[in-house]
């Protein structure tokens, strides 16, 4: 069997956290966790998504 490299949640998470969608001067002023962190992390920094 192979395995998947992030669990179930953590993808589950992506398409809720939109990073992708971020107005430019929000992804560059969180780069590090956009291409670095954790999806915690990323989660941390993301805004409310009312």
């Amino acid at each position: 069997m192979i395995r998947t490299r992030v669990d179930a949640e953590d993808v589950q998470m992506l398409p809720e956290l939109r990073w992708w969608d971020w107005p430019i001067a929000m992804i560059t002023e969180h780069a590090a966790e956009v291409m670095g962190g954790t999806l915690e992390q990323l989660r941390q920094v993301a805004p409310d998504p009312s």
